[in-house]
């Protein structure tokens, strides 16, 4: 039976993936791996102890590494079963529209400004 999987965590190029049902299983997870470098997934790490997958510089979109799980027999990735993350990467919007990295250094910048003059 194919283990299920769900996404832990999704950013753009770079996802990780739980499968929960093979905790500790490190040579499930070392077959994966190598199953999926052989798919052409250049970076990805293992962990048994967490069961965790971490695919870096993913380049193709995830409904393909769905199907390839799926036909290699590696996982059943769940299109929305997500714990913790995103449900597809994509690109991620700040947590807040109007306060990101660029409105925090503008205003620091220009509250040191007032208080200087």
């Amino acid at each position: 039976m194919t283990p299920t999987a769900h996404i832990r965590h999704a950013l753009p190029g770079r996802l990780r993936i739980g499968v929960p049902a093979m905790r500790g299983d490190r040579g499930y997870f070392d077959w994966v791996a190598d199953g999926l470098r052989s798919e052409g997934t250049l970076h990805v790490t293992v962990n048994p102890h967490t069961a965790g997958i971490l695919i870096d510089g993913l380049r193709e979109p995830v409904d393909r590494l769905r199907d390839a799980a799926r036909r290699n027999r590696w996982f059943d990735l769940q299109p929305d079963a997500v714990a913790g993350g995103v449900a597809e990467p994509q690109a991620t919007p700040s947590a807040s529209p109007l306060l990101d990295q660029r409105t925090v250094a503008a205003s620091a910048m220009l509250t040191l400004a007032v208080f200087q003059a």
